[in-house]
């Protein structure tokens, strides 16, 4: 054959190829991709496999990733911007969004510099993101969207066809919209005419001629001429939906018809609507499913809650999870596999157990994902020859693939450095025999193999106290930090123990009596500290302890609890504050007045400042705009006639006038002129004063101790000792303005000091006071590290690591700082990137 022929034969060779794999790529459907996160040299990273043999569809390139959805479109993109894709990975339309929520009706909302919009499924902009609200969507060719506060209604050329003028407003469901008006529900029509007048505590969406609205607490349905056709005497009430609603009679839930019978009699703690012929209910806290009827299809022994996917349902009972037919029958279940059951993928007969891909029978599938996880499982037991197998198996699936290369240059990396260094030794507090002195603590973030971990060094050495092991640490008071977990927060002791678990989503930062507040689920209760919870989240707010009563709120109103959790004073004020001296502030009718224990309004509400609060037996009150003091009985002591006002401490206030601030006594009189432009509070006879950018400290007198022309200035009570930065000098005076030591010129800004362990922090670096020389220190050698390792001087990072490894010996971040720099040399010795 000649040149030519063979460039003929070659070049048709491609085409069949090339065709055929477009052709095949056209045949991909969402049904077939999984979505799925891998890591890679430089960090995690999302692509897109076929379910059936983990073959990449999309090499991970992504930070940020969804599914596919059915119109095959998907979000993909980095952690600030994403876009859509289709199923070859191209974009479609704008990269630029902060997100992009799941398509509806062929539509989906977008965010962009804090602000919502629509685009179509070519990625085209249909709404500019413009509107306030999320939950914009189109119905009936309007879609309802916010702008400062307010609802209107615009078409979908984005012209404002209802003016914005509501308070509320949902999309229009057979020619009609609920929308809120002067605190009242009604209805209006396409041309933005009201119907039905406002009148409706709350109101629902017409579905088949019908709307559930209320009135006095009541729930029942209207017609479109807004008669009664269903009373009003339901708890609560759902659209109707191919005939039935679901409404709560008596704290019960059943389903009505559209004449208001009783089709399923109330006696479910939860009801949903149909769906596929079937209806979610739950009974003593399990759930089932019903039909149309109310005959039971599946008995009510599910764990909440199961859901529909596709035509099975996806249910928990006990140790078993999996999927159920619509007979109750496990289709898929845990116990056929070594894990509990997360997906099971029908059309291709793949469940998903542990992580791990397996077919109906139980058998583990050969898949790339397989063959990944088995991999870092091995490398976990440090069985670091097997997990460079495994690696090779799939990169036989996907060649050159850079997420099992870098798992094999980690297997190879871990094995040498860790025949070098020993392993790492578990630290707490008890071990270290540290002294129960948080101020002798610090947090510090490092990067371990988990990610960004943090945990709490001696301040002194660097050596751990408690091995970084949190999300976020906070600082120690009488003996406990709040932490950071997998998300929730809990607290721990100072020996590394933990006193009150992870469980919730949100904590105050210390306790106050013993106790502290939680936020489980949206509410908020009472934890002590060996983390009982005292009080059961049941408040919309709650904070702490004050004289032994609590202020929360509940149902919008608030009240004061007493340590058992029970009403001492009921929710009837719209805010209030902490009791201080017996008395309480409370607002009423926007203006404030202060109560006693028994909840009685002994100084009437006539005030206007919510921080009020009585000190020395005064309270710093705010009247027609100025502030000053009443005494207990509510009698003005000294006019209200400052511009601000804080409480009295040892018979003296700060207050503000003409944007300066000075230093009253009880009779009202100057003891510091107003000169300044901030006086903090006294500590031990002392306040800080700033004048101009500059800051000193002042007496009882308002004698300047330190003049005022430093950058930085710190008291330390229990040193007595005032430490002073400016001007590239550091120093430290006594209470008298003495230097003690200093001034030292230095060429960078001293950030803190801590004069117990006498060292200074400058630019995240331990330097040591007298000497002003890096310290032979953790912290020091870490950042040092990090920064080598940045700038690709991996001899010095290395040094440094090693450096932190004989402080603390066996230490996970530094061992994995050191893997990460050989596992770089495997990688790229291996020709990749």
């Amino acid at each position: 054959m000649n040149v030519h022929k063979r460039i003929v034969a070659l070049t048709l060779v491609i085409w069949v190829c090339f065709t055929s794999f477009a052709w095949a790529a056209g045949e991909i459907s969402s049904e077939d991709v999984k979505c799925i996160k891998v890591s890679v040299r430089e960090g995690e990273r999302f692509g897109y496999i076929f379910r059936n043999s983990g073959k990449w569809v999309i090499p991970p390139r992504f930070t940020a990733a969804k599914e596919f959805q059915s119109n095959g479109l998907a979000v993909a993109g980095d952690n600030k911007q994403v876009g859509l894709i289709d199923l070859q990975g191209r974009p479609v339309g704008s990269q630029e969004f902060q997100s992009i929520a799941a398509f509806q009706d062929g539509f989906a909302v977008v965010k962009q510099n804090g602000k919502f919009g629509l685009i179509n499924e070519k990625g085209e902009v249909v709404l500019s993101p413009q509107y306030e609200n999320e939950d914009i969507g189109f119905s009936e060719q309007l879609a309802a969207v916010r702008v400062s506060g307010k609802y209107g209604f615009v078409d979908t050329s984005g012209q404002l066809v209802i003016a914005v003028q509501f308070d509320r407003a949902l999309s229009f469901r057979e020619g009609l919209a609920v929308v809120k008006s002067q605190g009242k529900y009604g209805f209006i029509d396409m041309s933005g005419r009201f119907v039905i007048e406002p009148q409706y505590e709350s109101a629902g969406s017409f579905s088949g001629g019908l709307a559930q609205a209320s009135l006095a607490g009541k729930t029942g349905f209207i017609d479109k001429t807004g008669a009664i056709v269903i009373p009003m005497q339901f708890q609560s009430a759902f659209p109707f939906l191919d005939g039935l609603a679901v409404v709560e009679w008596r704290g019960n839930y059943g389903y009505i018809d559209r004449t208001g019978t009783w089709v399923i009699e109330p006696k479910y703690e939860l009801a949903f609507p149909h769906r596929n012929g079937l209806a979610l209910v739950s009974v003593n806290g399990r759930h089932g499913f019903i039909d149309s009827k109310g005959q039971p299809a599946i008995p009510c022994e599910l764990d909440p809650y199961p859901r529909w996917e596709g035509q099975v349902i996806k249910a928990k009972m006990g140790d078993k999870t999996g999927y159920l037919d619509t007979h109750g029958k496990w289709v898929v279940q845990s116990g056929d596999f070594p894990g509990p059951v997360s997906e099971y993928w029908q059309q291709q007969g793949i469940v998903v157990a542990n992580g791990k891909y397996y077919d109906r029978q139980g058998k583990q599938l050969d898949h790339y994902a397989n063959y990944l996880q088995n991999a870092y499982a091995e490398m976990r037991l440090a069985h670091y020859a097997a997990a460079v197998r495994l690696f090779e198996k799939a990169l036989a699936i996907n060649p050159q693939d850079r997420a099992a290369t870098w798992g094999s240059a980690l297997a190879q990396a871990k094995q040498e450095i860790h025949a070098q260094y020993p392993a790492a030794v578990p630290v707490t507090g008890k071990q270290q025999n540290a002294q129960p002195a948080g101020e002798d603590f610090v947090s510090f973030p490092v990067i371990t193999e988990e990610g960004t971990r943090v945990g709490y060094l001696r301040r002194d050495t660097g050596s751990w106290v408690i091995s970084p092991r949190f999300d976020e640490a906070g600082s120690f008071h009488d003996g406990l930090a709040r932490i950071k977990d997998k998300g929730k927060y809990g607290f721990v002791r100072l020996d590394g123990t933990i006193a009150v678990k992870p469980d919730y989503d949100w904590t105050w930062f210390y306790f106050k009596d013993g106790l502290t507040s939680v936020q489980f689920h949206g509410s908020y209760g009472f934890v002590d500290t060996n983390g009982k919870l005292v009080v059961k989240p049941q408040f919309g707010y709650a904070l702490l302890y004050s004289e032994g009563l609590a202020r929360v709120s509940y149902n919008g109103d608030y009240g004061y609890i007493d340590k058992q959790g029970k009403f001492a004073i009921p929710p009837r004020y719209e805010f209030a504050s902490d009791f201080t001296e017996g008395l309480a502030p409370v607002e009423m009718d926007r203006k404030w007045g202060f109560i006693n224990k028994a909840g009685q309004l002994v100084i009437p509400c006539l005030y206007e400042n919510s921080l009020a609060k009585f000190s020395e037996g005064l309270a710093n009150v705010k009247l027609n705009g100025k502030y000053g003091f009443i005494d207990q009985t509510g009698k003005m002591v000294i006019t209200a006639q400052y511009d601000y006002a804080e409480s009295f401490h040892d018979g003296q206030a700060i207050v503000q006038n003409n944007g300066l601030y000075g230093v009253i006594d009880r009779q009202g009189h100057y003891v510091v002129p107003p000169r300044y432009d901030l006086v903090s509070g006294f500590i031990k006879g002392i306040a800080k004063v700033k004048l101009k950018d500059r800051f000193g400290y002042i007496n009882r007198t308002g004698q300047e101790i330190v003049p005022v022309q430093f950058e930085r200035v710190e008291y330390f009570p229990q040193q007595a000792v005032i430490e002073v930065y400016g001007s590239h000098l550091w120093g430290i005076l006594n209470t008298n303005g003495t230097w003690i030591e200093g001034p030292v010129a230095l060429n960078a800004q001293v950030d803190q000091y801590w004069p117990k362990q006498k060292i200074l922090l400058v630019q995240g670096y331990y330097f040591g006071q007298g000497t002003q020389k890096l310290l032979d220190h953790y912290v020091n050698h870490m950042k040092s590290a990090y920064w080598h390792a940045q700038q690709g001087d991996n001899l010095r990072a290395m040094h440094s690591f090693g450096a932190a490894l004989k402080i603390n010996p066996g230490d996970d971040a530094a061992l994995w700082g050191l893997i990460q720099i050989r596992a770089k040399e495997i990688y790229f010795q291996g020709g990749l990137d």
